[in-house]
């Protein structure tokens, strides 16, 4: 039982990071998919504390996954996720970011770690 409630948390913590990194998104009016250009250098809500809390909450809904399904593919995939996401998502948006907004990114990126 104690192992299930850990799935749900990681799951549910997961989900949540998603949303409120979605909503805090959407208040600033800029893109919420990555193959759209962003209008705004988001800097608030959990962008303060991960660069990247979407692919932060997807990697922890598949841990909360692998415990309720009792799947260890789900673990096996985090890191392959994790991976594939920063080579094919998140180092060419940090290209496009820094080309839009110079060194107030280099700044942000300073001083914000990306995933963990």
């Amino acid at each position: 039982m104690a192992a299930r409630s850990v799935g749900i948390g990681l799951g549910a913590l997961g989900l949540g990071l998603v949303i409120w990194a979605g909503l805090t998104l959407l208040r600033y009016r800029t893109a919420i998919f990555p193959h759209h250009a962003a209008s705004h250098l988001v800097t608030a809500g959990p962008f303060a504390f991960r660069r990247n809390p979407i692919y932060l909450g997807e990697m922890l809904m598949l841990l909360g996954a692998a415990e309720l399904t009792k799947n260890f593919w789900f673990v096996l995939i985090t890191p392959i996720f994790a991976a594939l996401i920063t080579w094919l998502a998140i180092g060419p948006e940090e290209r496009h970011l820094e080309a839009k907004f110079g060194d107030s990114w280099r700044a942000y990126a300073e001083k914000t770690r990306r995933l963990l």
